[in-house]
């Protein structure tokens, strides 16, 4: 290779960049879709908003734990409106078909009691391959396997 190239990381991998560029993409509007809600917003909306970017099972999951009646209850009385952001800061680990990501996970929440942004690192799961994946897991970076 000419001075100053080194080698073509990609040769090694299970993906190409176009592939992990894709990937690195969807994790980032997934993580606004994640954290981004409003108190008027149904259950069934917020499945929406991430349809397409995570797998059925995933959907489900995530659908209950907005639809928790403690949780819903807070987020209706207070009016709340959460708008998210991911940053991606490492990559996990990665196999023929999957990838996972560290994302910080940025959720700025506004209602009745002021607005309060907190941040976790999360780990992204994605399964898939080429330009076409979907998230299937979503923890936090410090459960499970590092």
């Amino acid at each position: 290779s000419p001075p100053g190239t080194g080698p073509d990381i990609y040769a090694w991998l299970p993906f190409s960049q176009a592939g992990l560029a894709a990937a690195a993409d969807l994790v980032r509007r997934f993580s606004a879709a994640y954290a981004s809600y409003t108190y008027t917003q149904s259950t069934a909306s917020y499945e929406r908003q991430l349809s397409g970017m995570v797998t059925a099972q995933l959907a489900a999951v995530l659908g209950r734990a907005f639809a928790t009646p403690g949780v819903a209850q807070i987020r209706t009385q207070q009016k709340q409106i959460a708008t998210g952001t991911g940053q991606i800061t490492a990559i996990r680990g990665f196999g023929s078909n999957n990838i996972t990501f560290v994302v910080a996970i940025t959720q700025k929440v506004t209602g009745t009691r002021g607005t309060t942004r907190t941040t976790t690192d999360d780990a992204v799961t994605l399964t898939g391959a080429g330009a076409n994946w979907q998230v299937e897991d979503l923890e936090l970076a410090s459960a499970g396997n590092t």
